[in-house]
Order: structure tokens, then C-alpha cells, then sequence
């Protein structure tokens, strides 16, 4: 069989500099407030808030784009909430997933952003149910960096006015109240793939079972080539972005320094967002990984963290596949419509 190496080469395009200029700026500014403040810890939970501002930004006027980020956080602090609960009720956990991903796959394909902003809070439920020793007086840099990323945002927006076709939530809810749904088979895909995901990774004592979770839940879509496709590149970024942080945080432990690797990555996360989902992925892994170094750094850094990540993705896209061809008649047309292709 050949390998799909097509499915990593950067699209032609323009490149999104508007973007990855507030990208930079609404995490780098937080981050050093946090730096400032010789707060490690806050540097990580700023720049998180930083990052949800930009990763949540589909474009439009100031006011779709401020309403569809705060309803977004309302809901994903309100996850964050109940899974810091969760964690004294472990055994609601799995049937609670079941019914939010069931819920999640049904209202695919109505809108990107509701699409994303869902996903990012079963996430973050379950990072607060399973995260020991979660430092909850470090929760409010997050707001800090939410805050700066939505001047950035808004100041973005101020002098590009009205730049894309976003609407802000409101269609995307109509078209859920419709009655439009992906269906009940991709909606039973989701949360069969999942909840295994979570299961497997409990029963077999994985140390951030959110994370084996997370392939599951950012890979599947409706398309069943769509999610291979994405299934590869979600991999392959991981497996590029992981050695990447090994490299910068291999020769130093100095926040100055990281931080200022946080950056150059932050800046490259649009940039390849727009050329391969892969690049993007790369990016984000490595920016992340460093910023829990950041977060580690009274303990000297945590490198066997870069390893956690590397098999949690492996295990994660394992799971992943298995739930498409199970589930996913398309996906698995396409791939075996591939092999067949090779053979002869």
C-alpha cells in the first residue's frame, strides 16, 4: 500500500499574517504579564485563555465575534466547573461523556464554531475531572489572557471591518432547532469511539486520559474521508510537534526562553492551519508541551511528558480508526477502495 504522503503537502494560498499576528500577541501578552508577576503556573493558564480567543475567531463584525467567544466560554468554564465536581464522582464520568458526545455528533455540520467551541468543553471536562492537584488560584489568569485576546481581537476587527461571512451562533442553533443533525449513526460513532477512548485509557491507567480522549474528539466528523484525512495529519503533527519541544526544552529551562519559543510557535499556528491541518497540529503540540515545561519548571521540567503525549496520540488514533471502520460506511470505502487501488 502507498502511503498517503499527498495528504501532507501545504496548500498553495495567501498566507493569514492578520492572524498570526494576534495569535502571537494574544498569547504573548498575558504570558509576559504572567512572567512579570514570576508566576510559572500563570503563564500556562494565561496563555491558554489567550489561545481559546484565537482559535475561536471565524472572522465577521466585532459584535459576532465577542457574542460567539463569550457564549463559548460560558459554556466551556461551566464544564470546567462541573469536571473539577466530577472528579469526586468518578463513576458519572463515562455514562455523562456518553450522552455529551452522542449529543455532540448529532449536531454536526451546522456550524464550525459550535462545532469547536463543543468539543473544547468535553475537553476541558474532562482535563479538570482528571487532573490532579489542579491549581485552582492560578484559575483566573485564564480570564487575564481571555480578556487580552479579546482587545486583540476586537482592535483586529476594528480596523478590518467586517472581514468573513461568520454570523456569530445564532444560524448554526437555528438549524439545530430545525431538526438538521448529522444523523444517528455518525452521533452513535462519536460516542461508542469516545467513551471507549476515556474507558481504555482508565483501565489501563494512563496518567492523562483527556488526552488519549481528545484525538477522538477533534478527528471525527461526519465525512468519513474527511476524518481519515484528518486522523492522518492530527498524527503526523503530533509526531512532529512532540520532537520539536523536546529540542527547545532539551537545551533550556529558562522561561525567557521558552516563552519566546511559545511565540514563534503561537505565530505559526494560523500560518499552518491555512497550508495543512498537519502543520497546525505540529505547532499547537509543541507550544503546548513547552508551556507545561514553563508550568513544570520549579521541578527542573517534566521531558517524560513529551512521551506521555506521544503514546496517548498513538493509542488515541488507534481508537480513532477503529470507531470509523466500525461505524463509518464511507470511511471504510475509502480506505479499503485505496488498498484495493495498490494492489492492482
Amino acid at each position: 500500500m502507498r502511503l498517503p504522503f499527498h495528504l501532507l503537502e501545504l496548500k498553495p494560498g495567501d498566507h493569514p499574517w492578520r492572524k498570526a499576528w494576534c495569535s502571537a500577541l494574544a498569547i504573548g501578552i498575558p504570558a509576559l504579564l504572567a512572567l512579570a508577576l514570576h508566576q510559572p503556573g500563570g503563564i500556562l493558564f494565561a496563555t491558554l485563555g489567550g489561545m481559546y480567543a484565537t482559535l475561536v475567531d471565524f472572522g465577521g463584525t466585532f459584535r459576532y465575534r465577542l457574542t460567539t467567544q463569550l457564549a463559548g466560554a460560558v459554556l466551556i468554564f461551566g464544564c470546567g466547573a462541573f469536571g473539577l465536581y466530577l472528579g469526586h464522582h468518578a463513576t458519572w464520568i463515562l455514562p455523562l461523556l456518553a450522552l455529551l458526545t452522542f449529543a455532540i455528533g448529532w449536531t454536526d455540520g451546522n456550524d464550525t464554531a459550535l462545532e469547536i467551541i463543543f468539543r473544547l468543553a468535553a475537553l476541558i471536562l474532562l482535563v479538570c475531572a482528571y487532573t490532579p492537584g489542579l491549581p485552582l488560584p492560578l484559575l483566573p489568569y485564564v480570564l487575564v489572557g481571555f480578556l487580552i485576546g479579546q482587545i486583540v481581537v476586537g482592535v483586529d476587527s476594528l480596523i478590518w471591518k467586517n472581514e468573513g461571512d461568520h454570523r456569530g451562533l445564532k444560524r448554526g442553533m437555528l438549524r439545530i432547532m430545525a431538526g438538521r443533525n448529522a444523523g444517528w449513526l455518525h452521533a452513535l460513532c462519536f460516542m461508542v469511539t469516545c467513551t471507549a477512548a476515556l474507558w481504555i485509557a482508565l483501565v489501563l491507567g494512563f496518567q492523562r486520559p483527556a488526552w488519549l480522549t481528545a484525538v477522538t474528539l477533534f478527528v471525527l466528523r461526519p465525512d468519513g474521508a474527511d476524518s481519515l484525512r484528518r486522523l492522518l495529519q492530527y498524527a503526523v503533527g503530533t509526531l512532529v510537534g512532540v520532537p520539536l519541544a523536546w529540542l527547545v526544552v532539551r537545551f533550556s529551562h529558562e522561561p525567557v526562553h521558552l516563552l519566546a519559543w511559545v511565540l514563534v510557535f503561537a505565530f505559526l499556528r494560523p500560518l499552518g492551519m491555512a497550508r495543512n491541518y498537519w502543520a497546525h497540529a505540529a505547532a499547537i503540540t509543541a507550544m503546548v508541551m513547552i508551556l507545561l515545561d514553563i508550568a513544570w519548571l520549579p521541578n527542573g521540567g517534566d521531558l517524560s511528558l513529551l512521551r506521555i503525549r506521544l503514546v496517548d496520540v498513538l493509542v488515541g488514533s488507534a481508537i480513532a480508526l477503529a470507531g470509523l471502520m466500525v461505524f463509518n460506511t464511507a470511511a471504510r470505502r475509502h480506505l479499503f477502495g485505496h488498498i484495493q487501488e495498490d494492489r492492482s
